[in-house]
């Protein structure tokens, strides 16, 4: 992995400077992560909720419309746990991504809207803890009008991270409207892969539900996408 940051670094560094044309971004977004599940409970779910990614990138472009440069981001994921019509949150997930990337840019002649395809390549980093859930009964915090559990479900597990830095990929596409002679505003549609399935794991090997017991296995990859809202300032050399 430190290999990997070498060369990442290498890159940004040899960017020619024939590039006439530099500028900065800010982008607020909304990502959303993916979760995998196992085990013979299926009811028992990890579900997204509102999170919020921000990410701050300078760019170099030729006259040709090629685009070099490089990314710093970072993503929230707000999470919780449902079973039926039951949920309440738990700590949310942070990611940080560092992520030189290449691209083109297209100008729609007699407007001002252009197009940037771009595609970045990186690693990220998350700081989540590793966890543990014993008889955990959240779920019986909503009673019934009796005053009985409205699910009688109860678990213990563990939450592990198993990769603190992974790689990333991030494909995205890029509509932007001119609102100056130097500045823009732009949509943004991401996707990112990690390609590891089980960045973090949340373990339940006891789920007792109505006296029976079961068991359930969340893994996230991560991987992620998100449409984002930004602003764009641009200079000459």
């Amino acid at each position: 992995m430190k290999k990997l940051i070498i060369v990442i670094f290498l890159l940004v560094g040899l960017v020619p400077t024939i590039y006439s044309q530099t500028s900065t971004s800010l982008s607020f977004g909304v990502p959303k992560i993916f979760w995998d599940y196992s085990g013979n409970i299926d009811g028992l779910r990890t579900v997204n909720r509102n999170g919020w990614s921000i990410n701050l990138s300078h760019e170099k472009l030729n006259e040709k419309g090629l685009i070099l440069g490089m990314e710093l981001g970072v993503n929230k994921y707000t999470n919780r746990f449902q079973f039926g019509r039951v949920s309440y949150g738990i700590k949310e997930i942070h990611h940080f991504s560092i992520l030189p990337f290449i691209g083109f840019r297209h100008l729609i002649k007699g407007s001002r809207i252009g197009v940037k395809g771009k595609m970045a390549f990186g690693i990220g980093w998350n700081n989540q803890d590793n966890l543990e859930y014993l008889d955990d009964h959240a779920f019986q915090a909503s009673r019934t009008a009796y005053n009985e559990p409205l699910y009688d479900i109860t678990f213990s597990g563990t939450q592990t991270v198993n990769h603190r830095i992974f790689p990333i990929l991030k494909p995205n596409l890029e509509l932007h409207y001119a609102v100056g002679k130097s500045s823009s505003i732009f949509i943004r549609g991401v996707l990112g892969f990690t390609f590891i399935k089980d960045v973090i794991e949340r373990d339940f090997p006891e789920v007792i539900y109505e006296g029976e017991t079961y068991h359930a296995n969340h893994t996230t990859s991560l991987s992620y996408s998100s449409l984002e809202l930004g602003y764009s300032i641009r200079w000459r050399n």
